[in-house]
């Protein structure tokens, strides 16, 4: 809805660029006039998705690793799925959300805790050396234990063909206030989690340079 939204407006603009020159330049034949209006339109346009993206959080989900400890006499093993904050500026309200997804015909998912599942901030990398924050899923959410009651046994669920770790990430920016929201699938291929699918081009990959980056 915003991509068709923002189509229209830059049709719009055009347009009212396109007569607004006209009349300003009756000398000037219609096409030099309508060259004329649209590209500072579609200048706007452009500069206006890059300032918009760039008040989007950046938040990145690193591979997801398997973790196997000692209590008690008991093994216990848990999923760490590590989120990073590459931007200028801290994301804030981060929320995240893990499961297993059989994908078959119903879909059917068994979700994961975690001993966080919501961070109030995670700093840039511009302001702090510490941008990562790993979320550690012990135990299986309380409406799946009727199926699946440690994460070992999901663990299990995972290494089936067709199953995947799927992963929701949230978070604000700290500047604009604005939200986005990820996500992330992961095949587990032996003991490690290889990306399936999930983001992989990013418009402000283009400004990864902080001296051209203002607003990330």
């Amino acid at each position: 809805m915003k991509i068709v939204f923002r189509a229209f407006f830059a049709l719009c603009s055009t347009l009212v660029a396109y007569y607004c020159v006209k009349t300003w330049l009756t000398e000037c034949n219609t096409f030099g006039a309508f060259l004329l209006a649209t590209i500072p339109s579609l200048f706007v346009v452009l500069a206006d998705y890059v300032i918009f993206y760039s008040l989007l959080p950046r938040l990145q989900v690193k591979n997801p690793y398997i973790k196997v400890k000692t209590k008690n006499n008991l093994v216990e093993y848990s999923i760490k799925i590590p989120v990073q904050n590459p931007g200028r500026y801290s994301a804030l309200q981060v929320e995240i959300e893990a499961c297993v997804l059989e994908r078959n015909q119903d879909n059917l998912t068994y979700h994961l805790q975690a001993d966080f599942s919501r961070f109030l901030m995670i700093p840039g990398a511009m302001i702090a050396l510490d941008n990562i924050r790993v979320f550690d899923f012990t135990q299986i959410a309380p409406p799946t234990l009727q199926y699946i009651d440690n994460v070992e046994k999901a663990i299990g669920v995972l290494r089936q063909d067709n199953s995947v770790l799927r992963v929701r990430l949230y978070g604000t920016h700290a500047i604009s206030g604005l939200g986005r929201g990820y996500e992330y699938q992961f095949k587990l291929t032996g003991d490690i989690f290889v990306l399936e699918s999930g983001p992989k081009y990013d418009v402000l990959s283009l400004f990864k340079k902080p001296s051209f980056n203002f607003f990330a």
